[in-house]
């Protein structure tokens, strides 16, 4: 009996998988958002066995799986049956590389993770502060009011 595989579009890309001292998808690597039917059980089950993203689809699903469209990214090889993860792989280009004015696309550089912790730390601090001054107003006194100095004391 056959075994349909998924590789699903989370998936990873298969390329010279080696079972029993054959080498399968040596030429055409076993690509996510494909399905391949092994007609060896033993193979198909070792695959599925080997890598655990791999999916054994029924028949009727391998057919709803061929009748949708293939979505190709216009800027990377990305590939996808999913309509939903077409916009969030788009994000990751825009995020990589926009276009000047004269249409010659332009990395940028990313935020490092110093950056995004700096960053993080300044949103901490505000809100903190946002906090404070929101006590002192629930209290009734103006920022600053309420404070004592030495001088006040007769220090």
């Amino acid at each position: 009996m056959a075994i349909i595989v998924l590789n699903p579009d989370n998936g990873a890309s298969i390329k010279g998988w080696n079972f029993e001292g054959i080498v399968y998808f040596e030429d055409k690597p076993f690509a996510p958002g494909n399905i391949w039917k092994f007609e060896d059980e033993l193979t198909g089950q070792k695959i599925l066995e080997t890598y655990g993203f791999l999916e054994e689809i029924s028949v009727s699903r391998a057919k709803k799986f061929l009748a949708t469209t293939l979505l190709k990214c216009e800027q990377c090889s990305f590939e996808t049956r999913t309509p939903e993860d077409m916009p969030k792989h788009m994000v990751k280009h825009k995020a990589e590389a926009e276009l000047d004015d004269l249409g010659i696309p332009v990395m940028k550089k990313p935020r490092s993770i110093k950056d995004k912790l700096d960053e993080e730390t300044r949103r901490i601090d505000n809100k903190m502060q946002q906090d404070i001054d929101s006590q002192a107003k629930d209290a009734g006194l103006d920022i600053g009011e309420g404070l004592v100095s030495d001088r006040s004391l007769g220090v």
